[in-house]
């Protein structure tokens, strides 16, 4: 018998959001991998490939320093490339999510099975000068209060005792990373409102804490619970990599002059591209279940589902 197939519109309690996200993904898991693949494989693995191959390259870099005895400096050339790498991976979280919030949409108004990739793109497209455009700003407001929190401690470690550091330079930095996580959490819709309603954009802000008020506690505890299973299954992925570090440092500790004269690590360079793909093949949980959560958070507001109910009972009496 088949099983009954995933509706959106719909009321539900926190473990149907988490229990809907999974169904979601293993109903659509055919068409939804194959959309990722067609139109974020190569990105994905781009970024993938550069991100292992930087990680590597600075591994065997540390071990050359090391034999030589020179001192290993995390120097200007250093912070511009973990900018670039984090600034790719930015992307293709973008992408991502696009792609997902494009594909629920696209889903909700066709239903499974009444669509193709196309239609996904073109959707797609659409919305994703807004979604980087949105990105960019939330990006420069977290970059803002985590130089705000982190000159408040260096102010009170520089003008005061550390005792008055850590007694308000502390807190206070707590109190802007409690705001932030606020502000994280009433703005997750934001993703799926601009796919589904496609608002101006100063109405996107005014929409989230709209479809939030009263939810946000549920919201918090999906994105938490989802962002735990998200970083339990990635970290499988990073086990490769612990033990190829591992062995980099056993290998140095008995033969350092071979190891440093190696200009990378393939070993390394290889695990950290099975962690990065890994990591990046799981991302769409978490995109996932904050387009369930859009979707209950909308019902509990705009009743959809009873509307739709109504309107079928109405067609068919005519």
């Amino acid at each position: 018998m088949e099983k009954p197939k995933v509706i959106l519109n719909k009321k539900r309690d926190f473990s149907d959001v988490i229990n809907a996200t999974f169904s979601f993904i293993t109903q659509e898991i055919k068409v939804y991998g194959k959309m990722l693949l067609y139109y974020a494989g190569i990105p994905v693995l781009a970024a993938s490939i550069l991100g292992a191959y930087f990680s590597g390259t600075e591994l065997s870099t540390m071990f050359l320093k090391l034999e030589t005895g020179s001192d290993y400096q995390l120097g200007l050339d250093y912070q511009l490339k973990v900018i670039g790498v984090n600034l790719l991976n930015a992307m293709v979280y973008v992408l991502l999510s696009g792609l997902s919030y494009a594909y629920l949409v696209t889903y909700k108004e066709n239903g499974a099975g009444g669509f193709e990739l196309q239609d996904v793109w073109s959707r797609f497209k659409k919305g994703i000068g807004t979604m980087i455009l949105f990105a960019v700003i939330i990006s420069i407001i977290a970059g803002v209060v985590i130089a705000v929190a982190s000159l408040l401690v260096v102010l009170g470690t520089m003008f005061g005792s550390p005792v008055l550091s850590v007694v308000v330079g502390i807190p206070a930095a707590l109190f802007l990373l409690c705001v932030f996580i606020y502000f994280l959490v009433t703005l997750s819709p934001a993703g799926m409102i601009i796919y589904d309603e496609s608002p101006d954009f100063s109405n996107i802000f005014t929409r989230c804490f709209e479809l939030i008020k009263g939810s946000w506690w549920q919201t918090f505890g999906i994105i938490f619970i989802l962002g735990i299973i998200y970083s339990m299954v990635s970290s499988l992925f990073s086990i490769p990599v612990l033990v190829s570090s591992i062995l980099e440092g056993i290998a140095y500790s008995s033969s350092p002059e071979v190891v440093a004269s190696q200009s990378k690590s393939f070993a390394f360079v290889l695990t950290a591209l099975i962690s990065t793909l890994g990591g990046n093949a799981i991302y769409p949980i978490l995109a996932i279940g904050c387009g369930i959560q859009y979707f209950n958070l909308k019902e509990k507001r705009e009743n959809l589902d009873l509307l739709g109910r109504i309107e079928e009972i109405s067609d068919s009496t005519i």
